[in-house]
C-alpha cells in the first residue's frame, strides 16, 4: 500500500469538498496511521479519522454518484504504485473520472474509465460533524440567558399580565355586545363591570 498518495488524496478531497483543513494535522495523522497500519488501507483511513476527530469513512464496493467526490483504494494491476485516488464522478459519456497522484512528477493525472477504477470506495468528509450543544453561539446565548434570568422572568410575568388584561377586555366587550345591548339590560352591565 502506497503511503505517499494518501496525504495528497486527502488534500485534494478537501479541496473538492471546499473544506478548509489543517494540512499539518492531516499530515501527522496520515504518518501515524501509515506507521500503525502499513498494509491496511481501511485501518489507515479509520486511524486518520479517529486522530482528526472526524466521522469514519463509509466504504462501498461500487461508487455512489450522489456521494462524490470519494476516495478510491486502487489495487488493480493497472493501478500499480497508486494505492489511493480521488473519484470525482461520471462525465456525460458515462465514464468515471478519477485523479491519481503521480509522486515522481509531483502532479495529478486524470483518468476516464468505462468501469469504476479500484476495488473499494470511501465517502469521507474532512469536516467535523456539527453538534449543536458544542456550538459557541449556543454557549453564548445560554450563558446570557442564565446571567439575566431574573430580568427575563420579570419580562415574562409582565407579558403574561398584559395578555391577561387584553383577553379580559375582549371578553368584557363581547359580553356587553351579546347580553347588554340587545336587551338593554342595565343590571347585567352593572354586574359585568363590577
Amino acid at each position: 500500500m502506497s503511503d505517499a498518495s494518501l496525504m495528497p488524496c486527502l488534500a485534494r478531497l478537501a479541496q473538492l469538498q471546499q473544506e478548509s483543513v489543517d494540512r499539518l494535522a492531516v499530515q501527522q495523522a496520515v504518518q501515524a496511521a501509515v506507521q500503525q497500519h502499513p498494509a491496511d488501507a481501511r485501518a489507515q483511513l479509520k486511524a486518520v479519522a479517529a486522530q482528526l476527530q472526524l466521522a469514519p469513512a463509509a466504504w462501498r464496493k461500487t461508487p455512489d454518484a450522489a456521494r462524490m467526490p470519494a476516495l478510491v483504494q486502487g489495487t488493480d494491476d493497472a493501478l500499480v504504485g497508486e494505492a489511493w485516488g480521488v473519484l470525482r464522478g461520471q462525465n456525460a459519456q458515462g465514464q468515471w473520472i478519477s485523479e491519481w497522484w503521480d509522486d515522481s512528477q509531483r502532479r495529478w493525472q486524470e483518468r476516464a474509465d468505462a468501469a469504476p477504477p479500484g476495488q473499494a470506495f470511501a465517502s469521507f468528509k474532512l469536516s467535523r460533524p456539527y453538534v449543536a450543544s458544542r456550538s459557541p453561539v449556543w454557549a453564548l446565548i445560554r450563558d446570557e440567558i442564565l446571567a439575566n434570568r431574573r430580568l427575563l422572568l420579570e419580562a415574562a410575568v409582565g407579558g403574561l399580565m398584559i395578555n391577561v388584561v387584553a383577553l379580559a377586555t375582549s371578553f368584557y366587550s363581547m359580553q356587553v355586545y351579546d347580553r347588554v345591548i340587545p336587551s338593554s339590560a342595565a343590571q347585567t352591565l352593572l354586574v359585568l363591570t363590577l
